[in-house]
Parts: structure tokens; sequence; C-alpha cells
């Protein structure tokens, strides 16, 4: 059995389950049964719900149907994502031997200054973790070669659409 797959969402969001979907993938398999066909677009609603949370949008509304009418049947996917979950509050924490060495002070400014996920940006998943990575390559540029994340956490309020972003990192000791 023949489908095709349509998708009707932000341009952003588009792209990406038009590439991601399983069931998209599976579009082209001669082997495809009804049945399967129908599992295949319940878990394309259950992705595209989670391929939105990653880009920011938490409160995402998708709908999908199948026209059984149409050669090949078409399956409609349509993700309506809501406002987008923005940076509401960032903390950079520290904690380890560089919290005693009074020159890592300026590196601790260097990596408040240089973290790139900002208040009023929006909360991507991969911004979040691009973010997390380059405050500690900075930490670890210096003296704290061995800092890692000790903890991190981003807490979404999906009622404001607002993420309150923590990161601690541990120095480690110097070198």
């Amino acid at each position: 059995m023949r489908y095709r797959v349509q998708v009707e969402a932000p341009e952003e969001l588009k792209k990406m389950l038009q590439t991601g979907l399983t069931l998209v993938h599976w579009e082209r398999d001669p082997q495809m049964t009804l049945e399967q066909l129908r599992r295949l677009t319940d878990d394309a609603v259950r992705e595209a719900r989670e391929a939105a949370a990653t880009e920011g949008w938490f409160a995402a509304r998708v709908e999908s149907s199948i026209d059984e009418s149409a050669d090949p049947r078409v399956v409609h996917i349509r993700v309506e994502p809501g406002e987008r979950t923005r940076v509401a509050d960032v903390e950079i924490r520290f904690r380890g031997p560089a919290t005693f060495d009074a020159a890592a002070k300026t590196n601790f400014r260097r990596v408040r200054q240089t973290w790139s996920l900002r208040r009023g940006e929006p909360f991507r998943q991969a911004d979040w973790e691009a973010a997390k990575r380059v405050a500690v390559r900075e930490m670890q540029s210096w003296r704290y070669a061995a800092a890692s994340v000790a903890e991190s956490s981003a807490s979404i309020d999906p009622q404001t659409n607002r993420a309150s972003l923590l990161i601690d990192i541990d120095s480690g000791p110097p070198f």
C-alpha cells in the first residue's frame, strides 16, 4: 500500500518533521498495511509533539488524519505549536577548588559573559546543550582542564512559556 505524508506546520518545524518522522521513513515500504500505517500515524503525533518541545514549543497541538480515498493515501500531520518558551532566568554557579582561587574570578566572569542562551531568547534543546558545552570549555581553557557540569536543569513553566535555567560547573582540580 502506498501513501504520502503531508505536514502542515511552521517552516522551521515542517522541515524537521518531513525528514525525521518514522512515518516518513516508511513511506516507500511496499509491505505497508493499513493497520501499520494507522499505528505509524499515531506514533507520528507523539514524535511531532516531542520534536516541537525540543524547539521550545511545549504546548504544541498535533492532529493527524489519513485520507483513505486518495490514491496514494495521504497522511496529514498538522502542528499548531502555540507560544514558544523563552528563557526567563539563567543561574550559573561554580563549585570545586576554583571557588577558593581568587584568580579564577576572572574566568567565572568570562563564562557568564560568553553564555549564549540569554534572557528573552527562545529555549531550544540544542541551544541549551551548546551553551553548557561552551561554558565548560571556557572554564577548561584556563587552569581547570577537568571542569565539568555537576548539575544542570531547565525548569519549564508551560503556563507562562518561560524557562528557568541552572548550570552548576565543578572546576575540578587546577592544573
